[in-house]
Formats: C-alpha cells, structure tokens, sequence
C-alpha cells in the first residue's frame, strides 16, 4: 500500500492538535514544452522563477502524459484512472477524486484560465469554481493576458480564503502556452535575435542574414533539434521564438504567485504540485501546425515539480518512471492517507489507476511501476522504459502496419532524434508484446468493471 507512517510529517498530519491545517496547491498547464524551461535543461530561455521552483522542490524528470488527446489527458488528472487506450465512455464513467475529498471534509476550489473560446473539457465538480479571462496578442498589455488575469484572481483568492479553516485544496488551471501563442510584444521581441529573426513592428517578422545560411543551428540556442523530418523552415524559427517568449510570460506570472503563497498565512505551508499535461510539438518531427503530430517525447515528456515544506528534499530529482494519472492519488494520501488510494484490487496490476508520488518523495520507494504505456488517441501507441520508447501505429489505421514502428535508445536520446529498431529488434519485439498485453489487460477490465 506505499503507506508513509512513520514519517515526521504523516505523524503531523493525523495529528488533530496539528495547527497548520492540510493545504495542497495543483497549478496545471494544458501546454507546456519541458525542453523550454531552463531547470529541464534549457539555457537559453528566461525562466527564473521555474528553476528557482525547482531548487525548492523534488523534480520528476521522468514524467509523461499518458494519452495526448485534449479530453483524455484531463480525465487523467481528474480521475486517476488510465486513458490508454482511448476509450471515452470509460472515460466519462470514471468517478472524480474530488468526491472522495469532500466526502472527507476536504473544501475544493479551481481557478480556470478563460480565453473567451468554447472549453470542450468539463472539469468535476470542484467545490467553488471560478474563471478569469484576457486577451492574447502582440499588442495586449501584460497585465490583460489570460496568464496575467489568472495569477491575480488567484491572489485574490488566496488573501481571501487565509482564515478558512479546515484542509483546502486549490487548483490552478492554466492553458500553458496557447495555440497559436502570440505574446505580447515586449516578451516577442526577447528571442527574435536568437533564431536569426528581427522585429519589424509594421511588416511582422523579416529573417536575419544568418538564413540566408540554411537551418537554425541547434547548438546556437541550446536546443537538441532533430535533424530528420524535422521543420527546418522560417515558421519553425519563428514558431520557436514566439513560444519562447510566451513560456517567459509564463515564468513571470509564475513568480507572482509563488511569492503570494508564501506570503498569505495559511498557504505557505501548502503541499504544491506544477506539471502540464501535454507538451508541444514545435517542428521536432513534423511541420509546425500540423494537423497530426508524431508520438514523440517532445509532446509526452512535461514538467512535474512537487514542494513540501519542513524536509530535507528540497532541490533533488528523480527518475521514476510517473504519468499524469498520479496527480490524483498524490492528492488523496495527502489529505486522507494511502487507504484512500484510487485504486481496489486487482486495478493496479493491470496499470488502470496512478499510484501516490509521496512515497518517492520520502525516499521510501525508488520505482513505482516497470514501464509506460502512452497513445495519440487511436492514431499511435507507445511504451516507455528507463532504457527504451516503443511506437507502433494503433488501432485508429484501419491497415496497421508493423513496419512503421519505431524505436529510441534513452536516456540518452532525450528527443527521440535515431530510429535503433534495426539495432535492437529483440528490444522491439519483447516491448511490442508487452504493449499488446497491456492494451488486452486494460480492455479486458474495463469490459468487466
């Protein structure tokens, strides 16, 4: 059961005199590409506030989405339970975690980034639910951006609700970087030199001299670009230089709440989880905007950071293989312990619902599970080792073929960069058939449950 008894904060926690009331903070990102963000091994974007999250919190850099459709990978967060394979109606079947919290007398709230669009996901019933709104462009003012109306609504509500008593959960649902990200142009203009681009406030963006040379030259900013089918044009530039910029936006805010959550009593001992749900596909393996993307790190690997105050963890890694699926039983053994874990017997080996990351973060478990089975809705299908990724097309080709699979070597090909298929194929073959049995294992509980 991955209980933690016997630790200084579980012993804290059950204690009814214990002053500091339970409190968790979830700020989510439905986009954000981890290889733009300094602390995930970027040097060349500005994102203070990210890496100085990162030196006060336990890093999972070995965190994935589990399916990259938009619905599938909110139900993830919602539920706990698998996405993979894509299977709506079980999606929408599944029970949210935040029934089992005010069922425990846990109060809820989420704060929803709104950019004025129609929102095809339905969020639970959180407790209390509110959105705040802006507008995106180049010539709108920071302050107006969703981003920026989100983080002070937040604020808001956190000098608001410091005197409530009793556990709290918070969570802070943002876009991350929206499509198409079109940032204001003081944060534009940051990164327009980087990628050979200047700024022409009248014309748009003209190329610099450096393309008349041909490609971008990945070593130049830091970024490990594939070189096979990957988008060499001016649009990737661009497209590259502008997400920059947005994901700078981003760390701004960013600072501004934190700062609110240490400086609001009642909140700065909350437990904090920031991750993202999806990636970006920014021309890595395709052209920029196109209508399907391959299933590839740059989309499934995203951030996962998570702070708890009062131990000696602050700053470190770790390279268990998580997914987004164990957001939610996180959040249930903080407030109600490892008994109420998402998961009933016979559902974990099977792999249908996440696990608590509580126990890794005290070192009272190095692995949580031995692989990762991820999809593109119906289009591909994919299992992640600490040693392999294995793609196959899925069941979305009404003729699948065998011959389009693929595999990367990892750690150390982080980008999925070289196909090694032809140099491992026991490697595929044995990945193959487990991913097959995987998929039989889901569908054959979901058919009795």
């Amino acid at each position: 059961m991955h209980a933690i008894e016997g630790s200084p904060l579980q012993s804290e926690i059950r204690d009814p005199k214990f002053e500091i009331p339970r409190r968790a903070v979830v700020v989510s990102f439905d986009r954000l590409h981890a290889g733009f963000v300094g602390c995930c091994g970027n040097d060349w974007i500005e994102t203070p506030h990210f890496d100085r999250l990162a030196t006060q919190a336990v890093v999972f850099d070995q965190h994935f989405c589990e399916n990259l459709d938009p619905a599938a990978a909110n139900h993830a967060w919602w539920t706990g339970r698998s996405q993979f394979p894509l299977d709506t109606e079980s999606q929408r079947e599944c029970p949210p975690f935040v029934d089992t919290l005010h069922a425990q007398g846990v109060s809820t709230c989420l704060i929803v980034e709104w950019d004025g669009l129609d929102d095809a996901e339905v969020a639970p019933p959180f407790g209390e639910m509110i959105s705040a709104g802006g507008a995106d462009g180049f010539d709108a003012a920071e302050a107006e951006t969703p981003f920026a109306r989100l983080v002070a609504r937040c604020r808001e509500w956190l000098h608001e609700s410091g005197p409530q008593k009793g556990p709290v959960l918070l969570w802070i649902k943002s876009r991350g970087v929206p499509s198409p990200w079109v940032p204001p142009q003081a944060f534009g203009e940051l990164y327009l030199q980087e990628f050979g681009l200047v700024a022409d406030t009248d014309e748009g963006v003209e190329a610099g001299p450096e393309e008349a040379a041909g490609p971008v030259d990945s070593s130049s900013t830091g970024e490990n670009v594939p070189q096979a089918g990957a988008d060499k044009s001016l649009d990737w530039r661009y497209a590259a230089a502008m997400y920059a910029a947005y994901v700078t936006l981003i760390d701004r805010g960013m600072g501004r709440l934190l700062g609110a959550l240490r400086e609001t009593p009642g909140w700065e001992q909350s437990l904090l989880i920031v991750t993202a749900s999806t990636g970006q596909s920014l021309g890595e393996h395709a052209a920029v905007g196109a209508e399907t993307t391959p299933l590839r790190s740059e989309s499934l690997q995203t951030p996962l950071w998570i702070q708890v105050h009062g131990f000696d963890q602050a700053g470190t890694r770790r390279q268990a293989l998580v997914q987004s699926i164990d957001v939610a039983p996180t959040l249930l053994d903080w407030f109600c312990g490892a008994d109420h874990d998402v998961k009933s017997p016979g559902q974990q080996a099977a792999g249908v619902t996440g696990r608590s990351l509580l126990p890794l973060i005290w070192n009272r478990e190095i692995a949580l599970r031995e692989w990762l089975v991820m999809g593109h809705g119906r289009a591909e299908w994919g299992i992640r080792t600490p040693d392999f990724f294995y793609v196959e097309p899925g069941d979305g080709d009404p003729r699948p073929d065998d011959s389009q699979a693929v595999l990367f070597e990892k750690p150390h090909d982080r980008w999925d960069q070289s196909d090694v298929l032809s140099q491992y194929p026991q490697v595929a073959e044995e990945l193959r058939t487990a991913l097959r049995c995987e998929i039989g294992r889901l569908r054959d509980f979901r058919s009795r449950h």
